[in-house]
């Protein structure tokens, strides 16, 4: 199978973390009175399959790395037998132990219940075992279990990342770290970074639960459609018990209505079925068809066709907005990318590629990390990215860039409650740039959890003498004709770069008030933002960012806080000064239409004279 090494930057502490796959499993006997079975254990089949995780290029020797996972408290009395791991390449590391304590220890010999040493011979990724010594079981509200080991070279990248992990479904409490130097405090990736560890515990005792199942979470992202439509809630199942899960059913009802629906019933067979004590993604559908506001609840009531043996985290809430229409959509992109990034020249092709395609359909905005042109302004964003190159398609995607236009009639077909617009101006003094968006939603609403974020983009970026951009792709050979062009450069290609974003507003969940509530279908919401350049925008190494003012745009990007998702966005260039132009954002007046000399309508700012068409009934020329 493939194995793979991506890079993330880490949300712990400017660590460059690299993540990796593992499926959790589980062996067991048939049923008996006691069982013996592996809780959270790598397959067979699935061994050569993973990912690497560790502190990347900011490893030192002698760093210690602790990791653990939860064994939950429904596992209370049982005898821990056996732990097992699998450490990148043993020949790095030294003072290998496992240990089991009721909280996570600042140390393994601090572990509060049992610490031992581990031998480690074999130099290849294999699962190393050790049989515990002693009678210890798992308390009554659960214990942590987990190993510990101390780098000895970092000479190679097995070195810097010795930790095997698995990449989702993150089940909760199946990953914690720390680090001796660089992540000082516990810290819980399985949710928030979807990880599992490598590590396994054997268990013997009696009393299981035979067919059970449970929710990960309790609610699920807030979900768009159209009317007469269905849609699904992407959610996680814990199989809490030993046997593996087939099938499982559910009643779904309407809250807003207090209709019930029938049980349904999904069946999972081959790679789907759900191992013990292991959870695993599923599609839940949900009908759509009412217009308007619905918040749901789904219950788990059967597993492998006889009731639920769980009764706790049996249910699962969320809302669907379904549309009467659907506005008409432009596709964010936002990829991340960095000079540094020998592999990023695949994604300036797809953001060329995009931007050729579907001029009026697509917006791009390329987010530099680590280099000379980095702001921070986008770093909640990029903690976000699981390597680079990647992007977000209108965060609702997480692909490589190089094959975003192949997608953007997919992306194009996605509903959207609100249409967007944007307009911006420079002051007179031109040392800020106003701001104005409008949006228009297509349904009411109570509520109102979104919010508008503004990013300030410009193209033609000179990142400075030490900003060439690395090129892996260089000799090599492609049938790509646009790949084949970068093949033919050398390893580092001195160049300016386009779409950079230079600096953001809210970037994560939009200005704060920027959308207030109830929403009133078709009517206009307008929200005026400032981006202040009197002392210009310089990047985190000092590089003046705001280099030609006739190379700036603004976008602003409508997100629904409830599922993180870009409902729309809209991008503009940045109109000369006109006297009274911060009158324009009062609610009485709007751009209705833009205009050129010779009458032509367009969609926005170009360059030469626009004429501007007000709802107020003036007609105002702005050069640009």
């Amino acid at each position: 199978m493939k194995k793979t090494l991506l890079s993330l930057q880490s949300v712990l502490s400017r660590c460059c973390l690299l993540l990796a796959l593992l499926a959790v499993s589980v062996s067991a006997v048939a049923q008996q009175e006691t069982l013996n079975f592996t809780y959270f254990q790598l397959t067979e089949e699935e061994s050569d399959d993973y990912q690497q995780l560790g502190l990347g290029d900011n490893s030192v020797v002698n760093e210690v790395y602790s990791v653990a996972i939860f064994v939950p408290a429904e596992l209370a009395g049982k005898k821990i037998e056996e732990v097992s791991f699998v450490v990148n390449s043993p020949s790095n590391v030294t003072d290998l132990k496992v240990w089991a304590s009721t909280k996570l220890p600042s140390s393994a010999s601090a572990a509060t219940l049992f610490c031992q040493d581990v031998t480690a011979s074999a130099d290849v990724k294999e699962r190393i075992s050790t049989q515990i010594e002693g009678d210890h079981v798992v308390p009554t509200k659960g214990c942590y279990v987990g190993y510990s080991l101390k780098v000895t070279s970092i000479a190679l990248s097995t070195g810097k990342n010795p930790v095997i992990v698995d990449q989702g479904p993150g089940c909760a409490g199946g990953c914690f770290i720390k680090t001796s130097t660089l992540i000082t405090d516990w810290t819980d990736l399985a949710l928030d970074l979807d990880l599992n560890t490598s590590i396994a515990v054997t268990l013997t005792g009696e009393n299981f639960n035979s067919n059970a199942a449970k929710f990960q979470s309790t609610s699920f992202s807030e979900k768009v459609a159209l009317k007469g439509t269905n849609t699904s809630a992407t959610v996680s199942i814990f199989n809490n018990g030993y046997q593996p899960i087939s099938s499982f059913s559910y009643v779904l009802e309407n809250l807003a209505t207090s209709e019930t629906f029938a049980e349904k019933t999904i069946n999972l067979s081959g790679t789907s079925v759900i191992k013990p004590y292991v959870g695993d993604y599923v599609q839940l559908p949900i009908p759509a068809n009412t217009a308007g506001f619905h918040n749901y609840r789904f219950k788990l009531t059967k597993v492998n066709g006889v009731a639920n043996e769980m009764t706790k985290d049996v249910t699962l809430t969320g809302n669907v907005l379904c549309l009467n229409k659907s506005e008409k959509r432009t596709v964010l992109e936002e990829e991340f990318t960095g000079t540094w990034c020998g592999w990023c020249p695949m994604g300036i092709v797809g953001m060329n590629r995009c931007m050729e395609q579907y001029p009026d359909d697509w917006i791009g905005i390329a987010i530099h990390d680590g280099d000379y042109i980095t702001s921070n302004d986008f770093k909640p964003l990029v903690n976000k990215v699981s390597g680079f190159p990647s992007c977000f398609v209108d965060r609702a995607a997480d692909i490589y860039p190089l094959y975003v236009a192949q997608y953007m009639p997919q992306f194009l077909q996605n509903p959207s409650e609100a249409a967007l617009r944007v307009n911006a101006y420079w002051n007179e003094t031109q040392d800020s740039i106003i701001v104005i968006s409008e949006t228009t939603f297509n349904v009411d609403r109570d509520d109102a959890p979104y919010g508008v974020a503004y990013v300030l983009v410009g193209d033609d970026i000179n990142s400075g003498t030490a900003g060439k951009q690395n090129n892996y792709l260089s000799g090599q050979s492609y049938s790509d004709a646009d790949l084949q062009e970068w093949a033919n450069k050398p390893s580092r290609v001195t160049m300016n770069y386009d779409h950079v974003g230079i600096a953001a507003l809210s970037i994560m969940e939009g200005v704060e008030g920027s959308i207030q509530a109830p929403i009133v279908a078709g009517r206009t919401q307008k929200h005026t933002a400032l981006f202040d350049i009197t002392d210009g925008f310089r990047s985190t190494r000092g590089v003046e960012m705001i280099q030609d003012v006739d190379r700036l745009s603004v976008v602003a990007i409508l997100i629904n806080r409830n599922n993180g998702r870009v409902v729309n966005a809209a991008k503009t260039t940045i109109a000369e000064y006109v006297a009274g132009i911060e009158n324009l954002q009062g609610e009485d007046t709007q751009i209705l239409e833009h205009y050129t000399i010779d009458g032509k309508r367009t969609n926005g700012f170009v360059k030469g004279l626009n004429i501007l068409k007000l709802s107020n009934g003036k007609v105002v020329k702005v050069l640009k």
